[in-house]
């Protein structure tokens, strides 16, 4: 699972997301229910997911920082 690219994850996880989705409308007949909730927290858990692979992957930290500062000091 090394060359998973962000839209890889994206497209795997709306597909899991879709099959949740049915079967919670299998089983339940309607969307009016908590087991909603389960697609949420996939969707929730691929955007941690990509983001800490990000993270891990490169050193975006220090990036951001810097970035934060500029658009700070120019608003300031």
């Amino acid at each position: 699972m090394k060359n998973l690219t962000a839209a890889k994850k994206g497209l795997l996880i709306g597909v899991i997301m879709i099959v949740a989705s049915f079967l919670i409308f299998y089983i339940k007949g309607n969307f009016e229910n908590n087991l909603q909730y389960i697609v949420y927290f996939l969707y929730v858990g691929g955007i941690v997911w990509t983001l800490f692979e990000y993270k891990k992957n490169t050193d975006a930290l220090p990036r951001l920082k810097y970035y934060l500062h500029k658009v700070l000091s120019i608003l300031l």
